[in-house]
């Protein structure tokens, strides 16, 4: 097999990162110039990424000490390793799109049974209306009246079966909240308002705290557990706070287990109050483990989450649903890079 011989280094070509890690590469016969150098420390890097499961993380670093260990720096080597580096990031990738197929799939079931429920309703129609005729006799108006009165309950029954389906496309199977769908809607109809009106909103976004090592440790059934009691505890602070202040509060799953909530005539002071009201209602919950038939693991087990509030600004100029997104994301990051179970306020500028 065919290996680079790394040319000798002059100076160190990464000296953000330091002169140790040029010579610990220089030690592992990492090329000095070129890709293996960047994709060494890139890899590297990876231990820091929040959005990759612990395993993810294990699995590239390991990757990368055996290719380090068999010095081999050939084209084929490098992508193989690009090859094997997308396939461990790419896991989480298939894991939420099997679970929009489930959702698609349960979706698609309750509208299938909703169809065979109206189905049969219309096959009684059809049945009393022949039955009507049959017993009637010359009645015509009689006959018109009661028939008319059936076809109103089935169209009724239609127009609810409608409303249930838009629900539905527009909640959470899981939290019974609103979901990303939704989630966009609700955000595009704000920015409207802001844009036309001068109406102001504001965003938080939440993220639970350390969850991928709490679904390691007691599994992802126990995990969807305390995502129903977060996105309840969620209402249960949003109703609170929208009767006090006399406004709109609309949580949402935004994905996994980071939440969202849209505060449409909110300014970000009142914003900030609404996040810490939540992490506090979370922050002094008690969860109980349970197991399939219902008996107690454990309990006391406490969960936080880091939250970050941002405030349309003019500024922005336009595109104000994605850049609320980025503010608020930051900001929650920034909580999280701060010690976690806090909340942080946008700052333009400021991250």
């Amino acid at each position: 097999m065919r290996h680079d011989t790394p040319p000798s280094r002059t100076h160190c070509d990464f000296s953000c990162n330091g002169e140790k890690i040029c010579e610990t590469m220089d030690k592992a016969g990492v090329p000095a110039r070129g890709r293996w150098r960047t994709l060494v420390l890139y890899m590297r890097g990876m231990q820091e990424y929040e959005q990759l499961a612990e395993d993810q993380k294990a699995r590239i670093q390991n990757l990368l000490i055996n290719t380090l260990r068999s010095k081999d720096y050939s084209d084929e080597s490098y992508e193989s390793l690009i090859q094997q580096k997308n396939d461990i990031l790419n896991q989480s990738n298939r894991m939420y799109l099997q679970a929009a197929l489930q959702k698609t799939e349960r979706l698609v079931q309750e509208f299938g049974d909703l169809m065979i429920q109206r189905r049969k309703d219309v096959k009684r129609l059809g049945d009393e209306t022949v039955t009507l005729i049959e017993t009637e006799g010359g009645d015509s108006a009689s006959i018109i009246e009661k028939i008319r009165d059936s076809f109103s309950e089935v169209v009724e029954a239609m127009d609810q079966d409608a409303r249930l389906l838009q629900e539905m496309t527009r909640t959470d199977p899981l939290t019974n909240i609103a979901n990303r769908r939704a989630f966009d809607e609700v955000l595009a109809e704000a920015a409207r308002a802001w844009t036309e009106q001068g109406t102001p909103f504001s965003l938080i976004m939440l993220d639970i705290d350390h969850f991928k090592r709490f679904n390691d440790t007691y599994g992802h059934r126990i995990g969807d557990q305390a995502l129903i009691t977060v996105a309840a505890l969620l209402r249960e602070a949003g109703k609170s706070f929208a009767k006090e202040n006399d406004c709109t509060f609309i949580p949402a799953r935004y994905g996994g287990e980071e939440f969202a909530v849209i505060l449409p005539g909110v300014v970000q002071n009142d914003a900030m109050d609404a996040a810490e009201d939540v992490l506090a209602k979370v922050r002094a919950y008690n969860f109980v483990i349970r197991d399939a038939d219902g008996g107690v693991i454990e309990r006391g087990i406490r969960l936080t989450l880091s939250a970050g509030v941002a405030e349309v600004l003019p500024e922005w100029n336009g595109n104000f649903t994605d850049r609320i997104v980025d503010a608020a994301d930051k900001a929650m990051y920034s909580a999280k890079r701060q010690g976690r179970n806090r909340v942080r306020l946008y700052v333009e500028g400021g991250f």
